[in-house]
């Protein structure tokens, strides 16, 4: 409540005609204790502005490249105000010359500006070879508000993901400022590099109706991807950038720890163990990247096992297995855990992988199975459906986040900052608060999920091992508490108790 914005006025700089509402409610958002002015471009760039009259500012509008040399003098003609420059591409047009746009952004960053970039949802670009030497400060917003396949409508997408990716930005901006009004404009660019999580984009091909259409994906938006065959699908270059993408956790220093992370606390997990730890369970995470060096792996890994030839069961690498393994431990510390790969090597979650990892699962004697992927095709469902169902004619419990079939028993969890986009009436809601900051520092999501909701039934087959999959999803929809907006969030203490 500290961090509201108070005694900072931020700038909408734009043109007359255009109005900067939207924009200022977005910053409010973050930030309802500031004061929100509209500047005229032309205020701030003939440098009218009165001393002090705003501590930060953003600009609305793409630069003019005849403005360009006045922009930069206002900004070292305001040394203390802050500046949010959107990263505005221009027409995706792969024979327009980038040169002095490049170098505007470039001498913007270089006088103190941040440069704002937006995740977006995919992008349908000509030629990327300037990309790579843009300044961006930081990314937000992996927008999700304009979905569909629309090839022609690339620069409208990008201008609409940068003003909502912008204006979170300079809400952030904002509260910094409220919190330490002795920050630089460097000091801040800095504590946004240093606290942000690290993204990755792919230039990726994709073959649809008759056309192929190139794209710059962000690595983790595979929901997108999902709705293709994979022989659609071309991976023509990864990690063709990276940036930092805004985490206001991490930026504000919200420690989600083990012991005071909010998921932890509103499972009351602590309470939980003193009854179980999920001792002699053994759970299946079927994924990608085990870290065979990784705590959370050491000693508890049983029986790993790869699905795809040439891909490792175990590696020195930490991947997304490895982070789905470090949330179950910190709910079933004594839990056993059997890593089994499906992802990889151009196998990106097919059903082919996933029945594979089932069947391997089930024959060698797992009796919880966590799935963090997403779903398949459509066409494949009665397929898998025929694996989870000779698993859970065996007993074994099937944790599925992105679950669209028609098997009853199967128990889809959900982080309860989503429930607005749930359809289903069983999913089993946690806080999405992840428990980790050290090696993938993101403060929400919907995989991690499925191994804390693992960890829950881990504890319920310690202390009655004949429980059945459909018993158990029973007891989770019954052992829960009401959040403040009546949502029914799962406790793992009322779970176990519920088993008796």
């Amino acid at each position: 409540k500290k961090t509201i914005g108070n005694n900072i006025t931020t700038g909408i700089i734009t043109d007359d005609s255009v109005a900067s509402s939207p924009w200022s409610g977005k910053i409010k958002r973050l930030a309802p204790g500031s004061e929100i002015l509209t500047i005229t471009k032309d205020k701030f760039l003939n440098k009218e502005l009165r001393e002090n009259a705003i501590d930060v500012a953003i600009l609305q509008h793409e630069i003019d490249q005849e403005e360009y040399e006045s922009f930069i003098s206002s900004l070292n003609f305001y040394p203390n105000v802050t500046v949010i420059v959107p990263a505005y591409f221009g027409p995706m047009d792969d024979k327009r010359d980038y040169t002095g746009w490049r170098e505007f952004i470039k001498s913007a960053s270089e006088h103190g500006a941040i440069i704002a970039g937006s995740l977006g949802d995919f992008y349908q670009l000509g030629d990327l070879s300037f990309w790579k030497e843009i300044p961006v400060d930081v990314f937000a917003v992996l927008d999700r508000k304009i979905n569909g396949f629309q090839p022609m409508m690339p620069d409208y997408k990008i201008r609409t993901h940068l003003e909502e990716s912008s204006s979170l930005v300079a809400g952030a901006v904002t509260l910094l400022k409220s919190i330490h009004p002795e920050y630089s404009s460097g000091d801040i660019k800095t504590l946004l590099h240093m606290n942000g999580r690290k993204i990755y984009w792919s230039l990726i091909e994709i073959k649809e109706g008759g056309q192929s259409l190139r794209l710059v994906m962000p690595h983790f938006n595979e929901r997108y991807l999902g709705k293709f065959e994979a022989d659609q699908v071309n991976k023509i270059q990864r990690n063709i950038y990276e940036g930092s993408s805004l985490d206001l956790m991490l930026l504000f220093n919200y420690n989600c720890d083990p012991m005071d992370g909010w998921c932890f606390k509103t499972l009351h997990v602590e309470k939980a163990n003193r009854i179980a730890t999920g001792k002699n369970v053994i759970v299946a995470i079927l994924d990608h990247g085990f870290d065979k060096n990784n705590p959370a792996l050491i000693k508890r890994a049983v029986t790993p096992h790869s699905c795809i030839e040439g891909v490792p069961a175990l590696s020195d690498i930490a991947d997304h297995g490895t982070e789905m393994a470090m949330n179950l431990i910190q709910v079933a510390p004594e839990a056993q855990i059997m890593p089994v790969v499906i992802y990889g090597d151009g196998n990106y979650g097919n059903a082919d992988m996933y029945i594979k990892g089932i069947n391997y699962a089930v024959e060698h004697g797992a009796d919880i199975i966590s799935l963090s992927h997403r779903a398949i095709n459509e066409k494949d469902q009665e397929e898998l459906d025929r694996a989870i169902q000779n698993a859970t004619d065996k007993g074994v419990t099937f944790v599925y986040i992105h679950y669209n079939g028609s098997r009853e028993e199967v128990i889809v969890p959900g982080p309860v900052e989503f429930k607005k986009y749930n359809e289903r009436s069983d999913i089993i809601y946690i806080v999405g608060t992840n428990f980790y900051n050290d090696q993938s520092p993101i403060s929400w999501g919907v995989s991690p999920t499925a191994p804390i909701v693992s960890g829950v039934i881990s504890l319920m087959k310690e202390l009655k091992p004949e429980l059945k999959p459909l018993e158990i999803k029973q007891i989770l929809l019954e052992s829960t508490r009401l959040s403040n907006d009546g949502v029914p969030i799962l406790d793992a203490e009322k779970a176990v108790v519920n088993i008796f």
